[in-house]
């Protein structure tokens, strides 16, 4: 169950759009495009959010672990 909270800390610590778009590519298993469409923004800006959302995460996660 640690394990669960660290990483649910790290997704809480990203800006808002950038959680929200890293949980639901890969908690919820919506694809890069469906994102993109229901936001109005291009795949691209969505791809490079989750990237670095998961850079910023790993940086939180080498910090506590």
């Amino acid at each position: 169950m640690e394990r669960f909270e660290h990483i649910c800390h790290a997704l809480n610590s990203l800006p808002d759009a950038q959680g929200q778009r890293v949980f639901e590519h890969y908690l919820l298993n919506h694809s890069i495009k469906a994102i993109a469409a229901a936001e109005g923004v291009t795949e691209r800006a969505i791809n490079a959010a989750i990237q670095r959302g998961l850079e910023n995460m790993k940086k939180y996660l080498e910090k506590v672990l």
